[in-house]
């Protein structure tokens, strides 16, 4: 049928399109027809063939009943000719006239097209024709009424034309055949007995061609519609850069229905999740298939888009964001994309390590810039004794915080972060107090020393918040390491917490403050700790302070689905 709608489309375009047309065709495309009007064709086409293919089915089935009803018709009516006890005396007296005189009576009764009288002989003894009465009947169809008496209908060719005729003997008193009855009707009138069924079907076919029209026009703008009103060619394309751009991406994705069926994943994401099976096997398949935890993945009850989400999947910590995906404002699935959190941790401790220095040389700058205009002014009045007595006992304070830190926390990571953390409550007017029995080895844990200094920062500037407004006040910081867990214990002397604020202080976005861009030091902590199997407890009084204690155990035992939400009780 391509072929057949191309060969039109192509003698079309040859033999009937004017010059101009050509010209104007050549301008804007090799091929003016568009997807929509080539589906069009072809579906009209279809049910042309369709509809042809059916009319002549049904003509067929009533040509043949007319014509078993014809036959019968007419072997009934010779039946009753034959039975005729005028025509039975003529036809004995072998008397032509008085035969040809009954049979002119009984034609006016019937339809039949000719009456046809033969004696045992089969010549004839009436005929329409009356030259032709004393001749042999044709056809050769009329030795089987003569020779055994037999009531039957043949279709044949004779003196009148082609038609179907029925045989009837005739008997005497002694029931001896003594002629023939032929009634016959013409195949040329053949469709004058079919007119009656024909015209409503022909009517109907036409009918269903023009429904069919009318349907692919419309199915063909359904298409259409559906695929964005682009040509089959610019929907290929779409399709390979998206696909092309869907595996160029660093992150791994990974989109699913809502009942987990996966729609599409790119090559990270298999590499990330260890799928041996290539893209085009894993679509249509359960994402559960391939990921342990899939309450991040399938909620019922969390529609909200995710950003930054750390998981652990497969064993493995990710930064995972998931986005609704949605056709017509109704969600129907997820577009989920991971980061290794390894990778990610290279990068922020970089990111981690600059800012630190950044805030130190800041701290440092702003406080030795006051002490360096305490110390200008006496020596401006002479008092040197009071300047070098200053300048070595800032001097020394600041190497005993140093040292102190040094001793006491092996890792380069939390010094560095704790001798800043100092700098920064100093230049708030606030003293943050070490523990004496602080002690961090950094062995064996099960936390990476930069997810462990993201903890201590955001829980120390928490502390500073709350006393930010009470000048002189201190916070307090304990960190010790055993054989089986490391303690986090940092205490504030600020306004307190509140049981309501207490049940939402770990969830994403929640703050006190005003300004954009909190609510999620916090959260944050609350993940990472939750992703070491650690434990957190608050205990807050109005008025008196906050204390945050932290427990991360040194081995992490492997589970499949870990609360992302709310705070650890």
């Amino acid at each position: 049928m391509l072929l057949f709608a191309s060969f039109v489309i192509g003698f079309y375009q040859e033999f009937i399109m004017s010059p101009a047309m050509k010209n104007r065709l050549s301008i804007h495309a090799a091929n003016k027809f568009s997807f929509g009007q080539k589906l069009w064709f072809l579906l009209f086409f279809f049910s042309i063939i369709i509809t042809v293919t059916f009319f002549n089915v049904v003509y067929y089935i009533f040509s043949d009943s007319v014509v078993h009803q014809v036959s019968q018709r007419a072997v009934v009516q010779a039946r009753e000719i034959a039975s005729d006890p005028e025509l039975r005396k003529q036809v004995a007296l072998h008397y032509s006239p008085g035969v040809q005189k009954q049979v002119s009576r009984l034609q006016k009764l019937t339809d039949a097209d000719f009456i046809v009288i033969g004696d045992k002989n089969i010549i004839r003894l009436a005929h329409p024709d009356k030259n032709k009465i004393g001749y042999k009947m044709q056809g050769g169809d009329s030795m089987r009424a003569i020779q055994k008496g037999e009531y039957y209908a043949s279709t044949r060719a004779g003196s009148l034309g082609y038609g179907i005729r029925g045989k009837a003997p005739i008997f005497d008193k002694d029931h001896q055949v003594i002629g023939v009855v032929s009634v016959g009707y013409l195949l040329k009138n053949k469709s004058a007995w079919l007119s009656g069924y024909i015209t409503p079907i022909m009517l109907t076919a036409i009918g269903i061609i023009i429904f069919c029209s009318f349907g692919a026009g419309l199915f063909s703008r359904y298409i259409k519609r559906s695929m964005h009103n682009l040509e089959p060619e610019e929907l290929a394309i779409a399709i390979r850069i998206q696909l092309s751009v869907l595996q160029s991406v660093d992150e791994g994705i990974v989109a699913i229905f809502q009942d987990g069926t996966v729609i599409n994943v790119n090559n990270r994401a298999r590499k990330i999740f260890n799928m041996k099976l290539t893209s085009h096997y894993v679509r249509g398949q359960k994402i559960s298939q391939y990921i342990d935890n899939t309450k991040f993945l399938i909620s019922d009850y969390i529609l909200d888009n995710i950003t930054d989400e750390l998981v652990i999947i497969n064993n493995t910590q990710l930064i995972a964001s998931r986005m609704k995906l949605e056709i017509d404002k109704k969600v129907i699935g997820y577009v989920l994309t991971f980061r290794l959190k390894d990778e990610v941790r290279l990068l922020n401790e970089e990111l981690t390590q600059i800012k630190q220095y950044v805030d130190n040389l800041r701290v440092v700058k702003h406080e030795f810039a006051n002490q360096l205009t305490t110390i200008n002014g006496l020596l401006q009045i002479g008092h040197y004794d009071k300047a070098k007595e200053l300048i070595n006992s800032n001097t020394a304070c600041q190497q005993s915080i140093i040292d102190f830190i040094q001793r006491h926390f092996n890792s380069k990571i939390i010094t560095g972060l704790l001798i800043g953390k100092y700098s920064r409550a100093a230049e708030l007017g606030l003293e943050l107090k070490f523990d004496p029995m602080c002690y961090f080895e950094n062995d064996n844990l099960c936390i990476s020393e930069n997810d462990l200094g993201t903890i201590i920062a955001n829980l120390l500037s928490n502390a500073f918040e709350a006393n930010i407004n009470n000048k002189g006040m201190s916070v307090s910081f304990l960190m010790m390491e055993s054989d089986q867990e490391l303690s986090i214990i940092v205490t504030d002397e600020g306004a307190g917490i509140s049981p309501e604020q207490e049940e939402k202080i770990f969830h994403r976005g929640f703050t006190n403050k005003k300004t954009p861009g909190h609510g999620i030091g916090l959260y944050l902590v609350h993940q990472l700790i939750t992703a070491a199997q650690g434990m957190i407890e608050i205990d807050s009084e109005k008025n008196s302070g906050t204390t945050f204690a932290i427990y991360i155990p040194k081995k992490i035992t492997p589970q499949k689905n870990i609360p992302l939400k709310g705070a650890l009780s």
